[in-house]
């Protein structure tokens, strides 16, 4: 019981590993893009058993080791069991552009590392490929804006952007709504939600535009 129950970063959706007993260690072709410079999120979803961490890292340099500065991106504490938990991090402006190894690791008591030897657990590895923007961005930053509503926020956007989905997260990072840019303006409904801090991703390629709101 004690396992990755799922994780899911950009295009990778991984969300299908209750069947047990797991290996302890998978490497999946699972792939995904990240820019440097972006804020992202991963979503790691907990086993059977209730009290296990979760942590994950990625070689930003690529040099077979995740013990190096900004590698470590996420820890997560003792959690019930299937329980999706999410964690913000970016990789950072100057990291090399390429394809880098993402660790996951699941652990039962006391540790928080990429590899020492665990008697309960898994380990989890995926590909990501590092991109930098070299050039203008198809959403830029005048391209997207909220507008406060009764009963939500309009997201104002650019005619470049029909076509293009979004996401709403919450402030621990957990995707509320998803949808497709169909106009120039769309309606964020938010009265099901409580009061607090939101934020709208717009997604168009490589390419991602954040924007913050309080609701």
């Amino acid at each position: 019981g004690d396992y990755i129950g799922g994780v899911r970063l950009g295009s990778i959706d991984n969300t299908d590993n209750d069947a047990i007993p797991d290996p302890g260690y998978i490497a999946y072709a699972f792939s995904t893009d990240l820019m440097a410079g972006v804020e992202d999120t991963i979503y790691i979803t907990s086993g059977e058993y209730d009290g296990d961490a979760f942590g994950a890292w990625i070689d930003l340099n690529n040099d077979q080791d995740f013990d190096d500065d900004n590698e470590h991106i996420a820890t997560i504490a003792s959690v019930q069991g299937h329980t999706e938990s999410a964690r913000n991090f970016t990789i950072p402006v100057g990291t090399a552009p390429g394809h880098k190894r993402l660790r996951v690791r699941c652990w039962d008591v006391g540790q928080n590392d990429p590899c020492t030897p665990t008697d309960y657990g898994q380990t989890q590895d995926y590909d990501v490929n590092i991109t930098v923007n070299t050039g203008v961005a198809t959403t830029a930053a005048n391209e997207l804006r909220l507008l406060p509503t009764t009963d939500g926020v309009q997201l104002i956007s650019d005619a470049s952007l029909i076509g293009n989905s979004y996401l709403l997260l919450d402030a621990m990072g957990r995707t509320l709504s998803t949808g497709r840019i169909t106009s120039e303006r769309t309606a964020l409904p938010m009265l099901p939600f409580a009061h607090g801090a939101y934020t709208v991703q717009v997604l168009s390629g490589d390419a991602r535009q954040v924007k913050r709101f309080v609701w």
